[in-house]
C-alpha cells in the first residue's frame, strides 16, 4: 500500500498542475476549438481537471486489487462508484457543471475507499 499512496500523491501533483493550467488556457482553447459561443469557466475546467485525479485513483486502486485477488471488492468499488455518481447526479440542488464536478470527484472516491479497505483488510 505504500507504493500506491505514493502514486497517488504523484496523481495529486499532477492533477493540480494540469488543474492550474486548465484554468489558465482552458477557457481560451474552448473559445478557439468551438466557437465564441461556448463558454465554459475557468474554475470548471480545473475542477473536471482535479476530478480525473480521484478517477485515476479509483483505476489504480482496482487495479491493485485485481492484483490483490480483490475481484470482488474491485467490482463492487467501481459499481458503487456509478451508483453514486448517478445519484449525486440526479439529487444535487445546483446547475449542471458542479452536479457533474461534484458527482465524478466524489463517487470515484467512494469506489476507492471500499477498494482500499478490501486490499488493506487482505494484507
Amino acid at each position: 500500500l505504500k507504493a500506491v499512496f505514493k502514486l497517488f500523491g504523484i496523481l495529486v501533483g499532477l492533477g493540480v498542475v494540469v488543474a492550474v493550467a486548465a484554468a489558465a488556457f482552458g477557457p481560451w482553447i474552448m473559445r478557439l476549438l468551438f466557437g465564441q459561443e461556448y463558454d465554459c469557466p475557468a474554475w470548471l475546467l480545473a475542477g473536471l481537471s482535479l476530478a480525473c485525479v480521484s478517477m485515476a485513483w479509483l483505476v489504480l486502486s482496482g487495479a491493485v486489487a485485481l492484483a490483490s485477488s480483490e475481484h470482488r471488492s474491485y467490482a463492487i468499488g467501481w459499481l458503487v462508484s456509478a451508483i453514486a455518481a448517478f445519484i449525486l447526479l440526479l439529487v444535487l440542488p445546483f446547475g449542471v457543471g458542479v452536479r457533474a464536478l461534484v458527482a465524478l470527484t466524489v463517487a470515484p472516491l467512494i469506489g476507492t475507499t471500499i477498494q482500499l479497505h478490501a486490499i488493506w483488510a487482505s494484507q
